[in-house]
């Protein structure tokens, strides 16, 4: 879909910011409410979403993902959890220690 390749590649992409990615937050949940979406549109909508969300909690520039409102690099490398559980409208983020072992499948879907 234009509209989503559009929102992400402009306000979720290598340069970002709240502010941008708030506005891609919008534009998903404008897309979401129209009628007779496919199921893989639909599935591409929930995947931006946990990338936008993961996106907003994560305070920090890392990697190849600049945050201009946050251009530094936090000092303890953290990995993302992203949930979204079954009836709920906005996911859950955690953040775990880079060191950390990974969490099982059964515990990050629970």
């Amino acid at each position: 879909c234009v509209i989503l390749r559009h929102a992400m590649s402009s306000g979720c992409a290598l340069l970002r910011s709240r502010e941008s990615l708030l506005e891609v937050r919008h534009a998903l949940e404008r897309l979401s409410s129209y009628e007779g979406l496919t199921s893989g549109l639909l599935s591409a909508i929930v995947s931006a979403r946990l990338i936008v969300e993961g996106a907003l909690a994560r305070e920090e520039s890392r990697g190849g993902h600049y945050r201009t409102d946050f251009p530094d690099t936090a000092p303890a490398q953290l990995h993302s959890l992203l949930r979204l559980a079954k009836g709920e409208s906005a996911p859950s983020v955690d953040f775990v220690a880079a060191e950390s072992s990974a969490p099982r499948l059964e515990e990050a879907l629970a």
